[in-house]
């Protein structure tokens, strides 16, 4: 649960760049860690922290203005 929980932390912090497709996300994410992208995607659309943006053959992922909130308090939490 606890590494679950750091997976979304970091997806919110590399949306907070930019929108990306769940292809690019993965394709970052994949560069030392092994977290399953799309459920933690799914969960963060469901609580409302991010937008599924449906485009042609792609699904974009783009930062809501309530996980922009919990991003900045999970890391003054973990500053």
């Amino acid at each position: 649960m606890k590494q679950e929980a750091l997976g979304m932390v970091r997806i919110l912090y590399i949306l907070q760049k930019k929108r990306m497709s769940i292809e690019q996300l993965e394709q970052e994410e994949s560069s030392g860690h092994s977290l399953p992208i799309q459920p933690i995607v799914q969960k963060l659309h469901q609580y409302g922290y991010v937008y599924l943006i449906y485009y042609q053959t792609d699904v974009y992922v783009s930062l809501t203005k309530k996980g922009s909130k919990l991003l900045n308090k999970a890391i003054k939490m973990y500053v």
